[in-house]
């Protein structure tokens, strides 16, 4: 067991009621996880990265940028049992979009130190295996798609930990 983060598209109507009303952000983020259903990330409301997301934010830093830029700073004002969930405006969605869509995954996942992967990422990837490289590129790619899809269609994403 372990700590996962699931990234849930909100359309700026939805996202401007979660701001207003924590009752229904909770409640919407309930649905829009629950009806996940392992779609592809362009079709997809809800991603989910598994324990991937540490390993991609290792990724993201060593690529220089701000894991900032897709988990986001600015929290919803909720709690559930991991805090309060964060979220990405659609004008911050369509920069992260830009900024990941470039980003050579694969290549940045292989070229970590397996060294300092596991001095600085002892919660998922002892060993950095190949197995454990292939799952954070596939996690990575993943979120790349996403996040473009979003951009796109001009949605928020809210961010949280299950």
């Amino acid at each position: 067991m372990g700590t996962v983060r699931e990234y849930l598209r909100f359309t700026p109507v939805e996202l401007r009621r979660a701001l207003d009303d924590p009752t229904y952000a909770g409640d919407r983020l309930g649905q829009i996880s629950e009806a996940w259903d392992d779609e592809e990330p362009e079709e997809a409301r809800c991603l989910g990265v598994d324990k991937a997301w540490s390993g991609i934010d290792l990724v993201l830093d060593r690529a220089g940028l701000s894991t900032a830029l897709v988990n986001g700073v600015v929290h919803l004002v909720m709690s559930d049992d991991y805090g309060a969930p964060s979220y990405l405006r659609p004008d911050e969605v369509a920069t992260a979009a830009e900024r990941l869509a470039v980003l050579p995954i694969a290549e940045l996942v292989d070229g970590l130190d397996p060294e300092v992967v596991r001095a600085e990422d002892p919660y998922l990837l002892a060993e950095w295996s190949a197995d454990d490289r292939d799952y954070v590129t596939y996690h990575g790619e993943r979120l790349q798609r996403f996040f473009t899809a979003a951009a796109e269609a001009g949605d928020a994403i809210i961010v949280t930990f299950a």
